[in-house]
């Protein structure tokens, strides 16, 4: 595949050079003609005042071949001058031309790496379960002496990997929707009552504290997609807090944003990891493996970010290992 870009850059290099001499071409034929004619001009012109000068002594014929003589070697110069300035520009242009080609090319080899990425991991992601079904399955099937309580704990683990494949399947699909889905943006949407809806529905341990003001935080969007994000950021944030600790949950007003604000205390999550939390099924035992040792597909917080770029927002996570995480997501305010 790198063949393939390579030779695109190396093409688009050559586009780009050809016009930039054809270009060049056409401007130094219009400066030799001009340029031409105004010495030609200029020296046919003070050779008609010589002729005329009585003082003048030299042979008409002798003073039109040096008029000639002189008007060749110029119009060399112009020609020549003309040219290695073309040279020099050609040589400068092709640098130009194939880092400008690089540059262009770099956005779709970008997009067409993450991908083949994404394609990889998620066809690795749905064969480990698959996987792990078929030896369960088959070694149940191959096994005598298999009892019907045997039998109902096979048939509950396969269930129990269906149920993460279907996950998967959900979020692939959600992430595809939201590539090329046609969505309303232009909705008012109330973080504060949908962190309260949120944090209903999953705070079964009473481990949230919510702290919104009492005039609405109102962002300019899709809601059930930025109630999404409020699951995703709140789930997460449980998920990896030890049992006991609380979660924050905030929104407030800002000059130019609605903001919504999730902060827990667990183990946290390194600089080198950070770099990499949006990307999907990135593998990371602080941000990837809850303290329950539930293990889940990396999915949710790639979800989030596409869905706050969508909605031209920014969404940010400050963390350190054993302190602190915070994720900021800042939305454009309701119109």
């Amino acid at each position: 595949m790198l063949r393939i870009f390579e030779s695109a850059t190396l093409k688009l290099t050559g586009w780009y050079l050809l016009i930039l001499m054809i270009t060049t071409i056409l401007f130094s034929v219009v400066i030799y003609q001009l340029a031409a004619g105004e010495l030609s001009g200029r020296l046919e012109g003070m050779e008609l005042r010589l002729e005329n000068d009585p003082n003048w002594i030299v042979n008409s014929d002798l003073l039109h071949a040096s008029r000639l003589h002189q008007e060749a070697e110029a119009k060399g110069s112009i020609f020549f001058g003309l040219l290695y300035t073309n040279i020099v520009i050609w040589i400068a242009g092709g640098v130009g031309s194939y880092w400008l080609a690089k540059r262009t090319l770099q956005p779709i080899q970008e997009m067409h790496e993450a991908q083949s990425r994404f394609a990889s991991d998620a066809s690795h992601e749905l064969k480990t379960p698959l996987a792990v079904m078929k030896s369960e399955l088959e070694l149940a099937l191959r096994d005598p002496n298999m009892k019907k309580a045997d039998y109902k704990e096979v048939v509950s683990s396969s269930l129990e990997e269906v149920n993460k494949l279907t996950d998967l399947t959900h979020t692939l699909l959600q992430m595809s929707r939201l590539e090329h889905a046609d969505i309303d943006m232009s909705g008012e949407v109330n973080l504060s009552e949908q962190i309260q809806k949120v944090a209903k529905l999953l705070d079964l341990n009473n481990q949230i504290v919510i702290d919104v003001p009492a005039k609405p935080v109102l962002a300019q969007g899709n809601e059930s997609m930025l109630r999404d994000v409020c699951m995703v950021l709140i789930d997460n944030a449980l998920r990896y807090s030890p049992k006991g600790n609380k979660v924050t949950v905030a929104a407030k007003n800002t000059a130019k944003a609605a903001v919504l604000r999730v902060t827990n205390a667990g183990k946290g999550i390194s600089q080198e990891d950070l770099s990499h939390i949006f990307d999907p099924f990135y593998r990371a035992d602080s941000s990837r493996t809850s303290d329950d040792g539930e293990k889940n597909y990396g999915m949710g917080l790639a979800v989030a970010k596409k869905i706050v770029d969508l909605h031209d927002g920014e969404i940010t996570i400050t963390s350190k290992p054993g302190g602190e995480t915070n994720v900021q997501v800042s939305l454009p305010k309701s119109k």
